[in-house]
């Protein structure tokens, strides 16, 4: 997880080998975005995305890869039950500018930045442990739970009870109760420690907002919602990680499930596929203006008709309709909402050109609006919230396991190889050849694989040495 940190200028942190948080004197998260802060919202990198690393047996990252059902992650060549084959490491966790892990023998190291005591970890056998940006957790084999690091707002004041899994967050920390329940503690500006009631499966500390797999499979998010952030996708998930001002999941099917055929289908009593292929209301449809086709992309989508209006068959008012591509300005051309915006966000965007796909210099998720089934990659991966950098545009693969950091995200391939996209800025998109992985973990400005032999690996940005694995 991720995020970055302004100290009157910005110094840079994350969660993963960087959580780029910023601190303007009293700490103020400041969104990832903050390279070019196009985030609206102000809170900054931060993320904790410390889960998708830390959670162990309650996250359904680690479960799907936990052969041994222990909570932790590697292969059958680190099995912490045969001395013979000695210590190595079961699993990474990345946070600002630090990065803790969990051995075979159950103890937890850290190394990078331990300006606060993030990276001077409390004495004690562990199953997990998650980096938060100034501060970590960590669950013991008797299911308690210990902090150390920064704690003005109570995020290292874990309340007493059993847990499954841990988040730490920017200033936030959340938790899977041995009941299923959440429990968060910390920072609560924003309602981003205040959970839903239910039963959980998975967890997920951002910088201002958390977010959470039900046992159902459904999402649910809480906190500060700008951008979109905490109003995720319908899918059903098997795995959820936050970061600064986006999130990331893994959907248990991805959209190569459904064609472009089932638009219009039944998918429910009263519900048929829209063209985003979400199974929504019969009735929630009929209200759109459309010609019963997805070209135009308001056919069954809750969206303004002459906004959309890409095809230009449907809506009547074309008194200011504009040439999507034109210029209305100094590097400034219109995209095909007819807003005047930069031309190196058109390049953001993967699209052919036209408007038909509603991708084409418009800050969507190319997966969710492609309408003619032309442009898009298929992935099982889903992803929303603040879009600047590219990070919440999964490429086309099955992924296992993905992690969101500051301004960029990371996944392991059902193939075993490590997929980043975003932000690069300091080579933490760019991992290095590997393969075998079963944890890849995106923090502010740095990112840590971990292999099924127990080796560690990372890169990006590495100021604090949050990316000098230590030896065993």
């Amino acid at each position: 997880m991720r995020l970055t940190l302004i100290f009157a200028v910005m110094i840079s942190l994350g969660f993963g080998c960087g959580d780029g948080v910023e601190d303007k004197v009293e700490v103020e998260l400041v969104d990832v975005g903050e390279e070019a802060d196009a985030d609206s919202d102000a809170d900054s990198d931060a993320d904790s995305d410390a889960d998708s690393d830390a959670d162990t047996d309650a996250d359904s990252d680690s479960d799907s890869i936990d052969s041994d059902s222990d909570g932790l992650v590697a292969s059958e060549d680190c099995d912490d039950d045969d001395a013979s084959i000695g210590v190595c490491w079961r699993f990474v966790s990345t946070g600002g500018d630090h990065t803790c892990a969990l051995t075979s023998s159950k103890t937890v190291a850290c190394w990078g930045s331990d300006s606060d005591g993030q990276s001077s970890p409390t004495d004690g056998v562990y199953e997990s442990v998650s980096a938060g940006i100034f501060h970590t957790c960590g669950i013991t084999t008797s299911g308690s739970m210990e902090c150390w690091g920064r704690d003005d707002d109570g995020q290292s004041s874990p309340p007493s009870g059993t847990f499954l899994s841990v988040s730490g967050g920017g200033f936030h920390t959340c938790a899977i109760a041995s009941s299923g329940s959440v429990e968060c503690w910390g920072r609560n500006d924003d309602g981003q420690a205040t959970p839903p009631s239910g039963a959980f499966t998975h967890i997920s500390a951002g910088a201002k907002h958390t977010c959470g797999v039900k046992a159902s499979g459904s999402m649910e998010c809480w906190g500060y919602d700008a951008d979109g952030r905490t109003s995720p996708p319908t899918a059903t998930f098997t795995s959820v990680d936050v970061g600064a001002g986006h999130a990331c999941g893994v959907t248990e099917a991805g959209k190569t499930a459904k064609s472009m055929d089932d638009i219009g289908d039944e998918c429910g009593d009263g519900r048929i596929y829209d063209c985003l292929m979400d199974c929504v209301s019969e009735a929630t449809v009929s209200v759109f203006l459309a010609d019963g086709m997805c070209d135009d992309g308001t056919w069954g989508v809750n969206l303004d008709c002459e906004a959309f209006d890409f095809d230009e068959g449907d809506c009547t008012d074309e008194e200011d309709s504009v040439t999507p591509g034109e210029s209305c300005g100094s590097g400034m051309v219109y995209d095909c909402l007819g807003d005047c915006i930069g031309e190196s966000l058109v390049d953001l965007y993967v699209g052919d050109g036209s408007c038909d796909d509603g991708t084409w210099g418009v800050e969507f998720n190319c997966a969710e609006f492609d309408f003619d089934g032309g442009d898009c990659n298929a992935s099982n991966v889903s992803c929303w919230g603040f879009e600047y950098f590219g990070q919440t545009i999964p490429p086309e693969a099955d992924f296992t396991m993905v992690s969101a950091g500051s301004n960029h995200s990371c996944g392991v391939t059902e193939s075993g190889n490590a997929k980043c996209w975003g932000s690069d800025n300091d080579g933490q998109s760019s991992p290095p050849a590997m393969d075998d992985l079963v944890i890849a973990d995106a923090g502010g400005r740095h990112s840590c694989a971990l292999s099924a032999d127990g080796s560690i690996t990372c890169w990006g940005h590495n100021a604090d040495g949050q990316c000098d694995v230590p030896e065993l």
